[in-house]
C-alpha cells in the first residue's frame, strides 16, 4: 500500500513523502478499508509536527478522515454492521494511505448519493464546525447570510 508514514516529526509539510508499506492484515477488532479520499485537517497539520495534544508513537501513519470501501472485516466476530464492499465514512489515525484500520463505532455508511470526496471530511470536521458556530459562537439562523 502508499502511505505518509511520518518516522521522525517534520518542520513543514514540505517534508511529507509518500513510502509503499506492506498491505494491511485482517485484524481481530478492526475493518480494513480502502481509502478512496481522506480530509485534511489543521490538526493533522500539527500532528506531524509533534504540536497536537494528541501525539502518535512513531512511527505512524498520518491522516484522521477518510472515505472508502471496506476490504476486510474483524475476524474475531460473526456478526459486522458493514460488509466487504461497503462504502463507509469515518476516523481513524492512518487514513493518509490507501488502506486504513478502522472500528466499527468509529464509521458511518456512506449515502448512495454521496461521492467518496464528499464524505471523506464529515466525521471529524463537520462536527467541530458545527459545534464551534452553534454551541461556542451561538450562532443564529440567517446571522451570516451572504
Amino acid at each position: 500500500m502508499k502511505a505518509i508514514q511520518i518516522t521522525s516529526l517534520l518542520n513543514s509539510t514540505d517534508q511529507l513523502v509518500v513510502k509503499t508499506l506492506p498491505d494491511l492484515p485482517a485484524s481481530e477488532d478492526h475493518y480494513v478499508v480502502r481509502v478512496q479520499a481522506a480530509g485534511t485537517n489543521f490538526f493533522d497539520v500539527l500532528q506531524v509536527q509533534g504540536k497536537h495534544q494528541i501525539k502518535p508513537l512513531l512511527p505512524f501513519i498520518a491522516g484522521n478522515e477518510f472515505a472508502g470501501v471496506v476490504l476486510k472485516t474483524p475476524t474475531c466476530r460473526s456478526r459486522h454492521a458493514f460488509l466487504v464492499g461497503d462504502r463507509v465514512f469515518g476516523g481513524a489515525l492512518g487514513a493518509f494511505a490507501t488502506q486504513v484500520y478502522a472500528r466499527e463505532g468509529d464509521m458511518r455508511r456512506v449515502p448512495d448519493t454521496w461521492k467518496a470526496l464528499d464524505a471523506s471530511g464529515l466525521f471529524l470536521t463537520a462536527p467541530t464546525g458545527y459545534t464551534a458556530l452553534v454551541h461556542r459562537a451561538q450562532a443564529k439562523p440567517g446571522e451570516f447570510s451572504p
